[in-house]
């Protein structure tokens, strides 16, 4: 006498189709995102918005450690870099490390420059122990013909953020 149970059909992914499904998604991924971050109008602004995040960063160590903090744009407009008022470099604003940007060291920002930067005095942005500007500040940011424009006013600190123009 055999028995024979009942069967039910099977029902969901194997590991073959879930493995394949991933794989599909890393491929259409690996060419989506770099595309993506190609696009002039995103690199710009993210850096304008970074750069922007920085700034207030150092108003705020300025008014919390009571002290002046400058800002010091590396040559060639490859980047920036903050200082306490002794020369010494601040921590980064994220903890780890010192704060510098170096945008030919990161790869969502390879190719970004700040071509125009003009500042009051010299090439430093100082904030006061308030964090108060002491000198106005502009710099054109350019990427693949694009460019975006960020001002620091002098006294507020308010940081302006122009609308990205794109190449045409």
């Amino acid at each position: 006498m055999s028995s024979s149970l009942p069967t039910r059909p099977r029902t969901g992914l194997s590991i073959l189709g879930v493995c394949l499904s991933l794989m599909a998604i890393a491929i259409v991924s690996s060419f989506a995102i770099p595309a993506f971050f190609e696009r002039p109008s995103v690199t710009l602004e993210s850096a304008a918005d970074l750069f922007a995040k920085d700034i207030v960063d150092l108003q705020n160590q300025a008014f919390l450690n009571f002290e002046t903090v400058e800002l010091r744009f590396l040559d060639g407009g490859d980047g920036y870099t903050g200082h306490h008022k002794d020369g010494s470099l601040l921590p980064a604003p994220t903890g780890d490390g010192t704060f510098r940007r170096e945008y030919s060291f990161n790869a969502v920002f390879r190719g970004v420059r700040m071509d125009v930067i003009e500042l009051g005095e010299g090439n430093t942005l100082r904030f006061d122990r308030q964090g108060l500007a002491l000198t106005s500040m502009r710099v054109l940011f350019s990427y693949e013909g694009g460019t975006c424009e960020v001002r620091v006013e002098e006294g507020s600190g308010r940081v302006i953020i122009e609308d990205v123009v794109e190449a045409e």
